[in-house]
């Protein structure tokens, strides 16, 4: 799906309130588990995003089959520290709650960040292998087909990209608004078929929504639209994004914005070295 496609119906995240009737951005703690009211919903919220696009998901290819990760979400509380609060994200599936300020410690201790940037995905990789503690895997960003597998499985990928302004999805600024986020599942919109669903678990009651698996998606890989569900350090909810979008803000990682460029820590070659189509998968 183009990302002119993807606007008609993304929710603007702005505008999204919490249970409490304030701005998502409003909490200033940094693990922020309560702001979704209790755990269970906090577990569901992947799929209570769904329930709320499901008009605009659903006009083309109407079952979705999906797949995720429970997550805790970090508040992003200054500028730059999208890296470490998306590992805080990621060690929370393992429960575990590092501490923000921590890991920017020992980060700044190891010569890897000056002010929160993180521009080497290798020194993300030794973040996350110190306070996620699963084995981690540096690559190059996958074809859809290996990523949607994989995440199916269950495992996390951590994702430097450009964030737009309006909402932090996924957009094309050279680099200049790098930011990571942590993809934790997938969404598959696929035509009505009895067959497939029939010994799947149902997620949703009143919703043909049901639980992915890996013969699902073999069997239909090329039959639908697919999404990947992301976290990242601005919003407490998860969002929707097109893999291709994704894909594409990735490999245009070129630059940090050179007005700020003396106050990071930059790998030789830059982040074009350092971040451009790279992702860390954790294989939980």
């Amino acid at each position: 799906m183009c990302a002119d496609t993807m606007r008609v119906w993304q929710v603007d995240r702005a505008s999204r309130t919490s249970s409490y009737g304030r701005p998502s951005w409003y909490s200033q703690a940094e693990n922020v588990p309560g702001s979704r009211g209790n755990d269970k919903r906090l577990a569901d919220a992947p799929l209570q995003l769904v329930r709320h696009d499901w008009a605009q998901l659903s006009w083309r290819y109407p079952v979705a089959f999906m797949s995720y990760r429970r997550i805790e979400p970090v508040l992003q509380t200054e500028y730059a520290q999208c890296g470490f609060v998306a590992t805080a994200m990621a060690a929370s599936t393992v429960g575990r709650r590092p501490n923000i300020q921590d890991m920017f410690n020992w980060a700044y201790r190891q010569g890897f960040t000056n002010v929160g940037d993180i521009f080497n995905i290798s020194h993300l990789k030794a973040l996350c292998d110190r306070y996620v503690r699963v084995p981690s895997t540096v690559m190059m960003f996958p074809s859809k087909e290996a990523l949607i597998a994989d995440l199916i499985r269950g495992k996390l990928f951590l994702v430097p990209y450009d964030a737009g302004y309006e909402n932090g999805a996924p957009s094309l600024y050279n680099g200049h608004k790098a930011h990571w986020a942590v993809v934790l599942g997938a969404l598959l919109m696929r035509p009505y078929c009895p067959p497939c669903i029939s010994r799947l678990p149902r997620l949703a009651g009143n919703k043909p929504i049901y639980l992915s698996n890996n013969n699902v998606y073999l069997s239909h890989m090329y039959d639908g639209m697919d999404f990947v569900f992301a976290q990242h350090g601005w919003y407490a909810e998860p969002d929707l994004w097109s893999i291709e979008t994704l894909r594409e803000s990735c490999w245009q990682l070129n630059e940090v914005d050179p007005r700020n460029a003396a106050s990071y820590v930059l790998p030789r070659g830059g982040i074009r070295q350092g971040l451009r189509g790279k992702v860390l998968r954790l294989d939980l």
